[in-house]
């Protein structure tokens, strides 16, 4: 499309599952869950945050494994040959918190377009659980259920 994309990690940590990341995963609640907290870009201008929750076990070290503008799922593919196919994703509208306004570079008044997703490998086993928040401003979605790409 002519535009520039980047992606830079804002920060990776690790917590403890709890109940509601054990259910979206498919894992115990006292496992390790990665957290990785990244803001993409398009032609230098804040797109979207994303928060991607991973099984910490399945993705040891998966922060040191991310440099410049990358793809999470071209990662996990190349480091831990798996392939995440994303399955499922609701849509809802929120107002931002002052957080998102100095990361997305918005004022109050914009909306946001919260996705909230699941990617599964090929056994159909959870890979990721992520929490996307699109700047309402510039973005626009697409849902092709029929794989047609128009």
């Amino acid at each position: 499309m002519g535009l520039s994309p980047d992606a830079r990690l804002l920060d990776s940590y690790e917590i403890s599952a709890g109940r509601e990341l054990s259910r979206k995963l498919n894992i115990k609640s006292s496992d390790k869950v990665v957290v990785l907290e990244i803001v993409r870009f398009v032609n230098k201008i804040p797109f979207c945050h994303t928060t991607s929750f991973l099984n910490s076990d399945r993705f040891p070290d998966i922060q040191n494994h991310i440099e410049g503008n990358f793809s999470l799922y071209e990662l996990l593919k190349k480091h831990y040959d798996v392939e995440a196919t994303r399955t499922s994703s609701s849509f809802e509208v929120s107002m931002p918190e002052n957080s998102y306004m100095d990361i997305l570079w918005i004022s109050p008044k914009i909306p946001l377009l919260v996705v909230k997703s699941i990617a599964k490998d090929r056994n159909g086993e959870v890979v990721e659980y992520c929490i996307t928040k699109f700047r309402g401003d510039i973005c626009s979605i697409a849902v092709d259920f029929n794989g047609e790409g128009r």
